[in-house]
């Protein structure tokens, strides 16, 4: 599983589900889980 993070300038994060804490990755903008 991973959550991939969108920020507001188009940047895209990938994070394993290890690291995956919503409160902090709802900061880039929208999360996706797989």
């Amino acid at each position: 599983m991973l959550a991939i993070s969108r920020d507001r300038m188009g940047n895209v994060y990938i994070f394993g589900y290890f690291a995956f804490d919503t409160e902090i990755l709802n900061s880039f903008g929208h999360l996706v889980q797989w």
